[in-house]
């Protein structure tokens, strides 16, 4: 890649991992644009640690007051008290339900279910990440936050937002689709969505290791390695907008007008696939 195309790719990675569509499907579209049919182990490590780090900048408000939450709760718990109220530790507590079926879904995916980022699968999982958003659309919005959410939504928010995995699902669309239908608030909804990104992005830096260790860097040149650092820091910029963009149409127009572009993507992808 060029440093425009590794800018772009970054940046476009960021951005729609935090949208209700799918980053691995936009990451398979641009590779196959830019003729890159090779992992790029180094580009791909310093993506995923450039979105971690965007959502610790823009969700440091919410991150704090859950740790402030976790901190109140072990003090309550030494304390041995009974008066403690409960009500504000919610949130926390969904969060952590949907974190180890998110981490075993995410690793099960990547073991049992890759697919080949191939145009086909593109289209296939963009066409169901459309369904997904459009059955949102359609229904009605309710305004429960985690107190009134169980600890199996919890699960099967977990394993919903691992399927961010598979290229053309979003696991943040997934997540909040899921939640809304089940009558969470949007806005609560988008902040658990924004979170379990966290673990997800852990894994995958995790799997960029591995594979670094297990194959190398390949052929290395102070160009790729300019190009990645420079798609690392636009995976960033792209994320912190991405989060932001996010927040802006939960708070003004509904995000699951997304369907429709899910919808686009396939049809783009099968024609791309009929003419090459």
């Amino acid at each position: 890649m060029s440093v425009i195309e590794n800018i772009l790719y970054g940046l476009v990675s960021g951005l729609t991992e935090f949208l209700p569509i799918s980053s691995l499907g936009h990451q398979t579209l641009l590779n196959y644009l830019f003729g890159v049919s090779t992992r790029m182990s180094l580009q791909d490590l310093l993506v995923h640690i450039g979105i971690l780090f965007s959502v610790f900048i823009a969700s440091r408000d919410y991150m704090g007051r859950l740790r402030w939450e976790q901190q109140t709760a072990l003090a309550t718990r030494r304390n041995k008290s009974r008066h403690m109220d409960r009500k504000r530790h919610y949130d926390l507590r969904l969060l952590k339900s949907a974190v180890i079926p998110m981490l075993v879904g995410t690793v099960l995916f990547h073991i049992f279910m890759k697919t080949e980022m191939s145009l086909l699968s593109l289209v296939c999982f963009s066409v169901i990440n459309g369904v997904f958003l459009l059955f949102a659309e359609h229904t009605r919005l309710g305004n429960r936050d985690a107190k009134l959410m169980s600890g199996f939504d919890g699960l099967l928010i977990g394993v919903l937002s691992a399927t961010r995995v598979l290229p053309g699902l979003s696991g943040t669309g997934i997540t909040l689709a899921y939640s809304t239908a089940r009558g969470a608030d949007i806005q609560k909804a988008v902040n658990w969505a924004i979170l379990l990104v966290i673990p997800a992005m852990i894994i995958a830096a995790g799997s960029d290791v591995i594979y670094i260790f297990a194959n190398g860097f390949g052929t290395v040149s102070f160009l790729m390695i300019v190009g990645s650092v420079l798609a690392g820091i636009a995976a960033f910029c792209g994320g912190y907008i991405g989060i932001s963009v996010l927040r802006l149409l939960v708070a003004n127009i509904s995000v699951f007008q997304f369907s429709y572009y899910s919808f686009g993507i396939a049809l783009l992808s099968f024609m791309l696939y009929l003419f090459t």
